[in-house]
């Protein structure tokens, strides 16, 4: 699979904690793509890497581990489907907000795509495990 250079600044965010809150990960891409008032372009790279096993949504922590319980596939797809239900501009301070009833979504990176990260942060120069 080739992946466009929004994906992999996807990835590339991601690949430094592993995760990112939703709102948060669609403010980075939307400043460095320049795309903030094309949230429809944005839900459209994150479910193409849903769809295809690199990255899933989270909404709670299991109560004793505390780790991230990942949504299904469907359920994840579902809602960046209607990701404009779930953010909205906030013009004021110029970015995306979690809307107040909507849910506070986690993005995990999954182990696949943690390794195709990497591979792609390592084939373009940048220095890993610093």
């Amino acid at each position: 699979m080739h992946y466009q250079d929004i994906e992999f600044l996807a990835l590339a965010i991601l690949e430094e904690a592993g995760e990112e809150h939703l709102t948060s990960l669609v403010n980075s891409i939307s400043r460095l793509r320049d795309w903030t008032d094309d949230l429809d372009s944005i839900a459209g790279v994150l479910r193409r890497l849903v769809d295809n096993g690199i990255i899933t949504l989270a909404e709670s922590r299991d109560s004793r581990t505390m780790k991230w319980i990942s949504l299904s596939h469907t359920d994840a797809a579902s809602l960046l489907q209607s990701l404009g239900d779930l953010l909205e501009w906030a013009q004021a301070r110029e970015h995306w907000t979690t809307r107040p009833k909507a849910p506070r979504l986690e993005v995990l990176i999954t182990d696949s795509g943690m390794q195709l990260a990497r591979h792609m942060l390592r084939i373009r120069g940048y220095p890993l495990g610093l």
